[in-house]
């Protein structure tokens, strides 16, 4: 779960409790196992997944096509000349 979706060992156990999987004991009781072994600063495996934001694109965008700015505006905000911010988003 770690590797793939970047999902923390403590979380997990957490979320078990909250769904009355298992009890406010077991949950000490991992607690006390991840202190021990050092997982709840640096768990063992690594999160390998890769993140980018998209919002910003998707506001300006969705302001392209309202019409609330002009293409040339948006080529601005995303720091690129007209001719280069046409070509790489596909707009006439």
């Amino acid at each position: 779960m770690k590797q793939q979706y970047g999902i923390s060992m403590q979380a997990l156990v957490y979320r078990a409790k909250d769904l009355g999987l298992i009890s406010e004991n077991y949950l000490k009781q991992f607690y006390i196992v991840f202190t021990q072994l050092g997982y709840r600063s640096s768990e063992p495996v690594a999160y390998e997944g890769v993140e980018h934001s998209n919002r910003f694109s998707q506001l300006l965008f969705r302001a392209l096509a309202e019409e609330f700015i002009s293409i040339s505006k948006a080529a601005a905000l995303k720091n690129q000349k007209l001719a280069e911010f046409r070509k790489e988003n596909l707009v006439i």
